[in-house]
């Protein structure tokens, strides 16, 4: 599920989401019930742009108004009919806003990916197909492929005024709708047909509800998707690809683990004390989907990691006294980045206590 800031994966026990709020990144999983959902869903609408909460907020004084003022009256049509909210919210769904469309592009990019879901991979993951075979996208052009069959079928038999053959048929659609997914999902039969159908949408994931990500979508959509997957799949994360063997790397291509040593020293806060950014720093270290570690000492901290995971978490490291109201910081950084010869923390302080005991 994509909306305006982020990406959410619904699994089979757990679900989990990842937004991007411009300098900053947040990522969460909680367990699937109801509850969770709702709060899912009001966080998607609360995202959509002004139109979209203006039409909304409209079609539902159009249908609740009539009604509570007694206008309605049976077997008349007056105000907004209720079932027309079915095509409200259908038909919007080809009118993505287009930030909305980046995400949804990220999250289809992330399921048809082969390679290991990580943000080391995301250029590889960026070449992946932009369609996904599951996408609601489906679900919203087999509705209205049925649609005006089952109308036509209705005006045939029934000699009722028009908008109460819309509704009934309406109606039937969704009853009918789970039946005719379950076929376009499992069935081995009408093989053309579907695919006649599956192309349609393809197509309509393509041209309209989609967009090519940039790297911001897609970081967004490898952090949802893993939080699932460290939930329900931890294994997964460790494979190098999720079908078949892990792929062999060439040793040229090898990048060792290099150490960044950094402080943060706040300027002009009015207080000695940097205990509460530090703490917020090591909250954005163990939050992170970034392959590091890391290790608080009395004057820095360390970490370690590849050279790419080392300047992308400084990065979001810089930001962090900014949030705590401090205009002004100076941030000292160390980078011991060796080639030669497989390094690290662990390996550094062996190395040193080797000849200790000598």
């Amino acid at each position: 599920m994509s909306y305006q800031r982020g990406v959410i994966f619904v699994g089979n026990r757990y679900l989990a989401g990842a937004e991007d709020w411009g300098k900053t990144s947040t990522s969460w999983a909680e367990p699937l019930t109801v509850k969770a959902m709702m709060k899912v869903s009001l966080k998607v609408y609360k995202a959509m742009p002004v139109w979209y909460h203006l039409l909304s907020v409209s079609a539902l004084f159009a249908s609740m108004i009539p009604w509570m003022a007694g206008w309605y009256q049976p077997g008349e049509w007056i105000g907004f009919p209720v079932y027309l909210w079915g095509y409200f919210f259908l038909g919007t769904h080809f009118w993505f806003p287009e930030e909305m469309k980046r995400y949804h592009g990220a999250e289809h990019k992330v399921f048809s990916s082969d390679e290991l879901i990580s943000v080391r991979n995301i250029k590889i993951i960026n070449d992946a197909e932009i369609t996904n075979r599951y996408c609601s996208t489906n679900v919203i052009v087999l509705y209205f492929i049925q649609l005006p069959i089952i109308l036509m079928a209705i005006l045939l038999l029934t000699s009722a005024p028009f908008f109460h053959q819309l509704e009934w048929s309406t109606y039937l659609n969704l009853l009918l709708l789970p039946f005719s997914l379950k076929w376009l999902n499992r069935s081995v039969r009408g093989r053309r047909l579907r695919n006649g159908i599956l192309t349609l949408s393809y197509a309509a994931q393509r041209h309209v509800t989609t967009l090519e990500p940039n790297e911001k979508h897609l970081k967004t959509a490898v952090k949802a998707y893993r939080r699932v997957l460290l939930k329900e799949s931890p294994g997964r994360l460790k494979q190098e690809r999720p079908f078949g063997k892990p792929k062999k790397r060439n040793k040229k291509e090898e990048s060792k683990m290099a150490i960044a040593d950094i402080t943060i020293v706040p300027l002009g806060s009015g207080s000695t004390s940097v205990s509460e950014v530090v703490a917020s720093v090591h909250q954005l270290l163990k939050d992170t989907e970034l392959p590091i570690q890391y290790e608080l000492t009395p004057m820095s901290t360390i970490i370690e990691g590849k050279p790419e995971d080392l300047y992308d978490i400084i990065r979001q490291v810089h930001e962090v006294p900014f949030k705590h109201g401090h205009q002004r910081i100076a941030l000292n950084i160390r980078i011991d980045d060796r080639r030669d010869k497989e390094s690290g923390m662990a390996l550094k302080l062996k190395a040193v206590n080797e000849r200790l005991n000598e």
